[in-house]
């Protein structure tokens, strides 16, 4: 009984890793969009860009970014909600 609350436990921790992971990629995504639009209101260039120091460039980047972590949150979210029922108290 043990050894299967332990796989249970070490299951939820991947899970949390994961999921913290993508918050720390939607930070950055976000802090990408932040940048090249000050870049762009203030006609300069991104100085501290990921890839380019184009800000539209850098924009791009930060909203594909930003789109592609909100969807695995989203799978993720609707992965425990619909698929994982199986758990009984």
């Amino acid at each position: 009984m043990k050894c299967m609350d332990s796989i249970a436990n070490i299951k939820k921790i991947k899970w949390l890793c994961t999921l913290i992971v993508l918050v720390i990629l939607e930070v950055c995504a976000l802090w990408c969009i932040d940048i090249s639009v000050s870049a762009m209101l203030n006609n300069n260039i991104v100085t501290n860009g990921f890839v380019s120091h184009n800000p539209v460039v850098t924009y791009h980047i930060g909203l594909l970014l930003s789109f592609v972590v909100l969807m695995l949150i989203s799978f993720i979210c609707v992965y425990h909600i619909m698929g994982n029922s199986d758990n009984k108290e």
